[in-house]
Formats: C-alpha cells, sequence, structure tokens
C-alpha cells in the first residue's frame, strides 16, 4: 500500500467515528473501496520503459 492511500483509508475511517450516520457510511465506504484499489495497483506490473 502506499503512503497516500493509507494517509486516506486513516482520513476515511475517522468518519467512521462520527455521530452522524450518513458520513459514517460514507467514510467507512471510502475506507474499504481504498484499501483492495491500492493492492491492486501495486500488484500490476508496469511495462519497463524503452
Amino acid at each position: 500500500m502506499t503512503g497516500a492511500a493509507a494517509v486516506m483509508v486513516a482520513v476515511f475511517s475517522v468518519f467512521g467515528t462520527l455521530s452522524v450516520q450518513d458520513l459514517q457510511r460514507v467514510g467507512v465506504g471510502l475506507a474499504v473501496a481504498v484499501l483492495p484499489a491500492a493492492g491492486f495497483v501495486r500488484m500490476v506490473p508496469r511495462r519497463p520503459r524503452s
């Protein structure tokens, strides 16, 4: 996971601690969506530059 993805997950997870349920759902949903996306980006090999 990249550093940016870790920061995004941390920030979105804070939304999960709020008392407003709509913001909780959005924050948890975004945090859960960023984790596999960041992992997938790191697993895909890049083409070598010529």
